[in-house]
């Protein structure tokens, strides 16, 4: 319906398919969740570079790597997204909490248990 109100290329409904994309990967169902979360990004794009739905896609992107069990693919998407989302939001929002975490558990997925600790260290003092 708000594809129709709104038109297929308007940023609510890249949102609404970075949260398609979400559910799709706990769903396990990877190639859709793909599709979602790779049209919500260039979406996204079209608004500008740096606009939040271009974050929440490539976190969105990020997880979904993790979800297929390819941590190395997921941390440059997560790193971004981190990267973005910091540049845009107070140290303590719900979403940089949720980034840092999940790239925590990437990092232990590659081995990097000491950098994995100083995000939870980081995470300790929001």
């Amino acid at each position: 319906m708000w594809e129709k109100t709104k038109g297929l290329e308007h940023p609510h409904i890249g949102l609404v398919l970075t949260n398609l994309g979400g559910l799709y990967t706990e769903m396990k169902r990877f190639e859709d969740a793909e599709s979602c979360l790779t049209r919500a990004l260039e979406i996204g794009k079209k608004v500008s570079d740096d606009h939040p739905l271009v974050s929440g896609a490539l976190s969105g992107l990020g997880s979904l790597r993790l979800a297929e069990g390819r941590p190395a693919d997921a941390e440059p998407l997560l790193r971004r997204a981190l990267e973005m989302r910091e540049a845009q939001l107070e140290p303590g929002h719900p979403t940089i909490v949720s980034t840092l975490k999940e790239l925590a558990i990437v990092l232990r997925e590659t081995g990097r248990e000491a950098e994995a600790a100083q995000i939870d260290r980081r995470l300790d003092s929001i």
